[in-house]
């Protein structure tokens, strides 16, 4: 039997009060063994998103230019998606393009996480996730937010970025 993840937050990139402005969460598997998650929660139509949060690696020309980035190590030189686009997607968010590159590849998870939320806002949640949890009433919600605010102030005492790693 194949372990499950075991989710916990660790940070919230968005506002203080995710309940009544949006949040957007952080979460590490405590076994260290699948990839962080970005949980992105729309207070205006009360639902969660999802978004993995893979580790990037650049693809880089013989030149030495960035062309892109990939999230397969298998096949290095295949690059994702939304490779297209981070020039645009960097200036909309008006960061630098070597920055932003650095944020995707990244092994800190919160640094990664607050690239991929540059790519959201660019693209938008739905080419991240097309099938987000709606919640069925507020109260569900509220509980939502509140448990990932308490797992972020218990998360202080243990989390130190050990999951951080290369592959």
């Amino acid at each position: 039997m194949t372990a499950q993840p075991s989710y916990f937050c660790i940070a919230n990139l968005a506002d203080v009060n995710p309940f009544e402005y949006g949040g957007a969460f952080v979460c590490i598997d405590r076994r260290g063994i699948y990839d962080p998650i970005l949980l992105i929660y729309d207070e205006d139509f009360k639902k969660r998103s999802e978004v993995t949060l893979e580790p990037c690696h650049r693809i880089i020309s013989s030149t030495g230019e960035i062309l892109s980035v990939g999230t397969n190590k298998f096949h290095a030189t295949h690059p994702e998606w939304f490779s297209d686009s981070l020039s645009e997607v960097a200036e909309f968010n008006e960061r630098d393009f070597d920055d932003f590159v650095s944020e995707l590849v990244a092994t800190d998870v919160v640094m990664r996480a607050s690239a991929y939320l540059a790519l959201i806002s660019y693209h938008g949640v739905r080419e991240f996730d097309h099938y987000p949890h709606i919640y069925e009433n507020e109260e569900d919600a509220k509980n939502f937010c509140n448990q990932m605010l308490a797992q972020i102030e218990e998360s202080k005492t243990w989390w130190d970025g050990y999951f951080d790693r290369e592959d």
